[in-house]
């Protein structure tokens, strides 16, 4: 059993058990990668939940954590890694000036730094842990940082602190947290955008890839995220949720039908009814959270 991420204590309880042989024929069926190094001695991976903070993760989150070997090789198998344009960029725009000095935690190749810049800000600083991204950065004139957030040294700080579909990666979560608070001035607004683990698509499918470890070790959703306000001494400013597109929408059906009648079935009747199934769905919550917070 681990430890929370979140009080360091072990006020935590088990909710269900994954199978690392899975996981690892997931990875190696969806993007050609051997996470064996990364998760082989384990033959189960529990996921557990903070009492105080009703964060879930998955245990040995800081041994089972992807590095930046990871993380290069994942982009380069995976060429749509970095987006160029996320839901989640516009988003946070109206909470945003150009008078700002803001900092991307995990900036990637720098496409929500380069949107900024067109909108006339240029007070821009990235971070990243990865060593290609970082490189990436920089030959576009980003001021850059290579380090993780917790290790963040000297005495900068910032009116904002931005984080897209990060903090689910990170072991270090609390200390992360602290230390973008400590980096961020008064009154300053941080932003966490991060995999919405309410969301159908995802509750629905547990061994969604790209949601296992390696790649995520934490799993948010708005509850954990407004209980990190009241932990913090953080003022809540705002929750927002995307709605599922149609390609989620359609991966949402599919996960349905193999929970009614199997994947064999499934795989059948999804491709003869999902674009009849897109129109009635309805609207749904897509694949991401942001929480909007103040520093008092």
């Amino acid at each position: 059993m681990s430890l929370s991420p979140i009080t360091h204590t072990d006020e935590v309880v088990h909710i269900k058990d994954l199978e690392t042989a899975k996981i690892i024929k997931l990875y190696q069926r969806d993007f050609s990668m051997d996470v064996k190094p990364e998760l082989g001695h384990m033959p189960k991976i529990g996921i557990y939940q903070c009492k105080k903070s009703l964060l879930r993760f998955y245990e040995n989150y800081t041994e089972i954590a992807g590095k930046d070997a990871f993380y290069c090789q994942l982009a380069r198998q995976y060429p749509a890694y970095y987006s160029e344009e996320k839901w989640e960029f516009n988003a946070i725009l109206p909470f945003l000036n150009p008078s700002m000095e803001i900092l991307e935690i995990g900036a990637g190749h720098g496409y929500f730094l380069q949107k900024l810049k067109g909108l006339g800000f240029s007070k821009l600083t990235g971070l990243e842990i990865s060593s290609d991204a970082v490189e990436a950065c920089r030959a576009k004139g980003f001021d850059m940082i290579q380090s993780p957030i917790e290790e963040l040294t000297g005495d900068r700080s910032f009116d904002a602190i931005c984080s897209f579909q990060i903090f689910e990666h990170l072991p270090n979560v609390d200390a992360a947290l602290r230390k973008s608070i400590d980096a961020l001035r008064p009154g300053g607004i941080m932003s966490i955008a991060v995999p919405n683990n309410h969301s159908l698509l995802f509750a629905l499918e547990p061994y969604h890839t790209l949601n296992l470890p390696p790649h995520h070790v934490m799993l948010w959703d708005e509850i954990s995220l407004r209980k990190i306000a009241d932990l913090y001494g953080l003022e809540l400013v705002d929750i927002l949720k995307s709605e599922a597109s149609v390609s989620e929408k359609s991966r949402i059906y599919k996960a349905q039908l193999t929970g009614i009648f199997g994947s064999f079935f499934a795989s059948i009747l999804h491709p003869l009814t999902r674009f009849m199934a897109k129109k009635w769905m309805g609207n749904r919550y897509g694949a991401c959270i942001i929480a909007l917070y103040r520093k008092k």
